[in-house]
């Protein structure tokens, strides 16, 4: 339980000196990641999002952007879930799948079920891709694939002794 509130807190801080998705001066080729969320209570989703690009974390994916909407609201989650875009260039990607609570107190006292993991493709000029997954107490997965094709480009599972 501490362990998942020392990570959000350290995510937290970390979005705060984060790059975001697509440099400014960026103008070459674009895909689009759009991220998926499952609401499970008026505070809680489970959230499915790109954490990574390169080792440099994303400030502007789903679960930092909710998270921020959602901030002074009390236990009312607000998901922000719409798509953007990212380099069609040859990059490591982290996705990752974790529990967003509108309230930090939460955190301490839930488990995040978290899983992620990094896979290096380089991803289709004008292609959307999804991130998905599903989080379960004995095991929590997360994916990505390409909405035109169906094709699963990464998928990353954690299993919960």
């Amino acid at each position: 339980m501490l362990r998942n509130f020392i990570s959000l807190m350290s995510l937290v801080l970390l979005a705060s000196c984060a790059t975001t998705a697509l440099p400014p001066d960026y103008s070459g080729p674009v895909a689009t990641i759009q991220e998926t969320a499952a609401r499970v209570d008026s505070g809680k989703a489970q959230m499915f999002f790109l954490s990574k690009i390169d080792g440099n974390y994303i400030e502007e994916n789903s679960s930092a952007r909710s998270f921020q909407q959602s901030y002074g609201n009390g236990n009312n989650l607000t998901i922000v879930n719409t798509p953007y875009q990212i380099p069609a260039q040859a990059h490591t990607y982290t996705i990752t799948g974790s529990h967003v609570w509108a309230m930090d107190g939460r955190a301490i006292f839930e488990d995040s079920l978290e899983v992620s993991g990094e896979v290096t493709f380089t991803p289709k000029t004008d292609h959307t891709y999804l991130i998905g997954g599903e989080l379960k107490n004995d095991e929590s997965r997360v994916w990505i694939k390409d909405n035109e094709t169906g094709e699963v480009v990464a998928e990353f599972a954690k299993r919960d002794p």
